[in-house]
């Protein structure tokens, strides 16, 4: 029960795309496990040349903790296409260590991770993010539209 109410709750916070112009963030969630993991575009709608953030926040619901293994130093990606063409990519020309790394959120706590991206040209773009650790792979995805 209480995992649905903090879905529902989170799905309501992100004003995910659904919501269309009324809301300037969008993004995407899922549960892995005890593990709600949101990805958040904000703005949702930006001008050329300002900062959209991409954010993932994890937060534990449950009553121990949870460990989060990684393969490397690189915890997370995110990054930006228009079409089919990847206009920008975080992790591009950075090294990271190449050793397991670990991360562990305490009981009803979370973990966020965010970076910026300045949009040089207009247009409709798909936001993607995806976390590196075991079990959370899977791409999250968010609208944002560059005017």
């Amino acid at each position: 029960m209480i995992r649905r109410i903090v879905g529902a709750l989170a799905i309501a916070l992100l004003g995910v795309s659904c919501a269309g112009e009324a809301s300037n963030i969008s993004g995407d969630l899922r549960n892995v496990g005890p593990v709600t993991v949101t990805f958040k575009v904000e703005p949702a709608r930006v001008r050329v040349g300002q900062s959209v953030r991409f954010t993932f926040r994890l937060v534990n619901n449950a009553g121990k903790d949870e460990q989060l293994t990684f393969p490397t130093g690189q915890h997370y990606d995110f990054w930006a296409t228009r079409g089919t063409t990847e206009s920008w990519r975080w992790s591009e020309g950075r090294v990271f260590i190449q050793t397991i790394t670990r991360e562990t959120i305490t009981p009803q706590s979370s973990l966020t991770l965010s970076e910026f991206w300045k949009p040089e040209r207009a247009g409709e773009y798909i936001a993607h993010g995806r976390l590196t650790a075991s079990g959370y792979e899977r791409e999250l995805t968010g609208k944002l539209v560059v005017e």
